[in-house]
């Protein structure tokens, strides 16, 4: 199992690195801080994104239907179908305590 994780790493770093790094673009930054340098998830994310778009939006039987979208709503696909995740995870988490505290607040405002 090593040896195959281990070319898949190398694999997606060259992938990155050729399409990425030689064009000069910076590594995705977050709202709660920016990095000079990019990480292994940049690079994965990179690398699904270039999938995604390149075969099944681009070359798919999906291939018309994803073009009459807006830009809005293709970049919000892709961030969702790209990122990693434990970041998903997160959101669906930080989401299930929100309607949790709200759903605490609305019955003692009842009560």
């Amino acid at each position: 199992m090593a040896p195959l994780l281990l070319g898949l790493f190398s694999l997606v770093t060259l992938i990155y690195h050729q399409h990425c790094l030689l064009s000069g673009s910076p590594p995705a930054s977050r709202p709660w801080y920016d990095k000079a340098e990019p990480a292994f998830s940049d690079a994965l994310e990179f690398v699904r994104r270039l999938l995604w778009t390149e075969t099944v939006f681009h070359r798919g039987p999906l291939a018309p239907a994803f073009e009459k979208n807006p830009l809005k709503l293709k970049n919000t696909l892709l961030n969702i179908l790209c990122q990693a995740a434990w970041q998903i995870m997160d959101r669906q988490k930080s989401s299930v305590e929100a309607d949790k505290e709200l759903n605490a607040k609305g019955t003692r405002q009842v009560a």
